[in-house]
């Protein structure tokens, strides 16, 4: 790709969809995380640093930061994440998926504070 050719908005079009596209790659990729089923009651390594990403102490978490890049609001996102997971069917989280993230979140209230700084 030869990029003399482009102008510089639309370089700056493509920059900026490509980041909000890695951006979101990785909030989904945290989601999955806190998806994972606990092992012997206890979250994987994974699944609690994407607790601690997505959650946070519960008022702001290291995900509002990114959201904001996106334009979405990080607490209204988190609510309905949690809206989604505690429900009792949902469209895109499987039964199984939700019961982890559920279990997890859970685990995630109790100790939090062992892991926030």
């Amino acid at each position: 790709m030869n990029l003399d050719r482009f102008e510089e908005g639309l370089i700056d079009d493509i920059q900026t969809d490509r980041c909000k596209k890695l951006l979101w790659s990785v909030i989904n990729l945290a989601v999955e995380d806190a998806c994972r089923a606990p092992y012997n009651k206890k979250p994987s390594t994974e699944s609690i640093t994407a607790m601690r990403f997505l959650i946070g102490n519960g008022k702001e978490a290291d995900l509002d930061s990114w959201l904001m890049w996106l334009d979405v609001n990080g607490p209204v996102f988190r609510r309905r994440l949690l809206e989604a997971m505690f429900s009792d069917h949902h469209d895109k989280f499987p039964d199984m998926a939700r019961r982890a993230f559920r279990a997890n979140y859970n685990w995630w209230r109790l100790n939090a504070t062992d892991f926030n700084d």
